[in-house]
């Protein structure tokens, strides 16, 4: 069985704004606008770890999101950025009221 791996459609450019859309796997959600304040707290927690700019509001739809970034000089590292905001808001949105199923490699099949 294949894994399952973000495919970026982008050069890694250091020092670039970066235009971003993130979708659910499943596109009939609306948990984003459900729960928009776990991933503001996701994107806010990151930020604090890994500095970049929000250079345009971030748009919150209910099955994806729009987000415009410039990352700090000499870095190019946007995908371990999303990793942790993607994963964040998950585990957070995680409950007993929330059912998430795992992959087959126990990810929770969210995004």
């Amino acid at each position: 069985m294949a894994m399952a791996w973000m495919l970026y459609r982008c050069n890694r450019v250091v020092s670039r704004t970066y235009f971003f859309a993130a979708t659910l796997r499943d596109q009939s959600s609306d948990v984003l606008v459900r729960h928009f304040g776990l991933s503001l707290e996701a994107f806010r927690s990151v930020r604090a770890e890994w500095p970049f700019n929000i250079d345009s509001p971030i748009v919150i739809l209910p099955d994806h999101l729009h987000a415009m970034w410039t990352l700090p000089d000499g870095d190019a590292y946007y995908s371990g950025r999303w990793l942790a905001i993607k994963s964040r808001f998950t585990r957070e949105l995680r409950a007993p009221w929330i059912p998430l199923t795992n992959n087959d490699y126990g990810e929770y099949r969210l995004w």
